[in-house]
């Protein structure tokens, strides 16, 4: 995966994100799997860290978005939670109606996950503790995220061979 590439994802992950006035987002919204979606956010992150551009406000809101990707469900999941909370908000059920457990059973488990913010969080320490001039800095980064190390060079010749 490359920077513009990750860029593209984190957009439209934000997009996303900003379109659904809902507790449960529809899983049809993302622009990829979720996994490609965090690898993205860490190749992104890396970016910032290793041009001194990832300020405070800017590392808080990208951990607080990505660790809330699981808010996205399948469509027919969110559709069905969010009416029910919808219906109780708006007083069209009462507040002890049977669904509304299971509805916020499933709200509670899905919103932020602390596991994946803690995972974040240590890749941004990781990087940060990485030598900008050691040779293979930008491998061991694509290592840290996840992402499968191809260097442009080592791609042009492939192309060059196999068009």
């Amino acid at each position: 995966m490359k920077l513009d590439k990750a860029r593209e994802i984190i957009n439209k992950y934000g997009a996303a994100l900003a379109t659904e006035e809902a507790i449960l987002r529809r899983e049809s919204l993302l622009p990829c799997e979720k996994d490609t979606i965090v690898k993205a956010a860490k190749l992104f992150l890396a970016y910032l860290i290793e041009y001194d551009t990832l300020n405070e406000d800017t590392e808080q809101s990208m951990i607080t978005s990505i660790a809330g990707i699981g808010s996205f469900v399948p469509d027919k999941e969110a559709i069905e939670v969010n009416k029910v909370l919808h219906l109780m908000r708006a007083g069209e059920i009462p507040s002890d109606d049977p669904r509304i457990a299971p509805a916020m059973q499933k709200v509670t488990s899905k919103m932020i996950s602390l596991e994946l913010m803690s995972e974040i969080q240590n890749f941004i320490f990781e990087v940060r503790l990485l030598d900008r001039f050691d040779p293979l800095y930008h491998q061991r980064i694509y290592t840290l995220a996840g992402i499968e190390y191809s260097p442009e060079k080592k791609r042009s010749f492939w192309r060059s061979l196999f068009g």
